[in-house]
């Protein structure tokens, strides 16, 4: 099972998901520890198996009370107006030594602290509840602000920086001081008042606090990320998903997703004057799709509504209905208010708009993409409009 591991669970992960729902969670580990006859061998997807009905019920209890613990927790002080900055310390306080001390309930994936947040956010959203932080600063203004605040004295920021992540035997860093480090050296590097040798150093300072942070962290989610965002620093370089998974991606979604995928991905100021509003019409034979440009955003329109929905499976039905194309058109209409008509199969549409492989140029070259009504040199425009993968 993915929902019980020897660590305390990743209720928000930082790569980036919605927060997962604590409840249903522990109510998932209620339906195991009901099962009868009770179970003798837990197999999770990560970590050692466990052996034992009674070690099994056990573990079960204590991970759903710790995740019950964290959420309940959490709805308590949202209740009495805490933020979740003043409430993290008091739930990890308070915590019962049984689950504090237990080893499934240790912070080397999840931890409390995202976790916490991550609940808070699902219910409240963004704003912390403190007006101070209906409208905060840009980056760059509040490094402007500070350097300002310092009367210019950038040197002296540097050696507040460097006292605070720089690890020795004269000097007691804790984690509260690499991140006091780390945030100062963040914000004088989005100040635009730093000349570049002073550019280079605030870089090397902010990597030297990443890097004393992820000293500090059990969990292997945090680690990473700090060493990786250090990487990123120094070699000046961005590392995301390679091409090869992301033609993985494109080839195996179901056509609405692509579709849908444009209207995320429109430069709304590459966009020429004579495409602002405009309507292009994709014919793949068994289906087709208009997409109505307007003033930055896309609407689209698809035809022959696939009567097989029920047959699919549910992660394709879930990419369909989160694709949100539920505006329907016939054909001859997708033609007739259409600037460019374009045909081909769907797998052709991949790699000529969604994909990285090719160039609309050269499947029309080939033959593959049709124009049947306006210009290649139309569609190519279409594209550069959208952003690379």
């Amino acid at each position: 099972a993915d929902n019980i591991y020897r660590s305390y669970p990743n209720i928000y992960a930082i790569r980036g998901t919605p927060t997962r729902d604590a409840r249903d969670w522990a109510k998932s580990l209620d339906k195991m520890r009901s099962l009868q006859p009770m179970p003798e061998i837990l197999v999770p997807c990560h970590t050692r198996p466990v052996y034992g009905k009674n070690e099994i019920q056990e573990l079960l209890t204590v991970y759903r009370d710790g995740i019950s613990y964290t959420h309940d927790q959490t709805i308590r002080y949202m209740n009495m107006g805490l933020t979740a900055d003043q409430m993290i310390p008091l739930i990890l306080e308070n915590m019962p030594k049984r689950l504090k001390d237990h080893p499934y309930l240790q912070e080397f994936y999840g931890t409390f602290d995202w976790s916490i947040r991550g609940i808070f956010n699902s219910y409240l959203g963004w704003f912390s509840g403190d007006a101070a932080d209906l409208f905060p600063l840009a980056k760059t203004d509040l490094g402007n602000r500070l350097v300002d605040l310092l009367k210019g004295d950038i040197d002296y920021i540097f050696h507040v920086i460097q006292k605070h992540v720089e690890k020795d035997e004269n000097q007691d860093v804790d984690r509260n001081s690499c991140q006091w480090g780390l945030r100062l050296a963040t914000e004088l590097l989005s100040s635009t008042k730093l000349n570049q040798e002073q550019k280079v150093l605030a870089r090397d300072l902010r990597v030297e606090g990443l890097q004393c942070m992820a000293s500090f962290m059990t969990s292997a989610n945090g680690r990473n990320y700090y060493l990786t965002s250090a990487l990123e620093d120094i070699t000046g370089s961005k590392i995301s998903t390679y091409d090869a998974l992301k033609e993985f991606a494109v080839d195996n979604m179901p056509m609405d997703q692509i579709m849908a995928m444009l209207r995320v991905r429109l430069r709304v100021e590459q966009v020429p004057d004579k495409y602002t509003n405009m309507s292009i019409c994709h014919d793949f034979e068994e289906s087709w799709y208009l997409l109505e440009i307007r003033d930055g955003v896309i609407e689209i329109y698809k035809g022959a509504v696939d009567d097989d929905f029920d047959k699919l499976d549910d992660v394709t039905k879930s990419m369909i209905e989160e694709a949100y194309i539920h505006r329907i058109i016939e054909r001859d209409q997708c033609h007739s208010k259409a600037l460019i008509v374009t045909l081909s199969t769907a797998d052709t549409f991949r790699d000529a708009v969604a994909a990285t492989r090719t160039t609309p140029a050269m499947l029309y070259a080939s033959g593959k993409l049709k124009i049947i009504k306006g210009k290649i040199t139309e569609m190519v425009q279409f594209k550069e409009m959208f952003e690379k993968q």
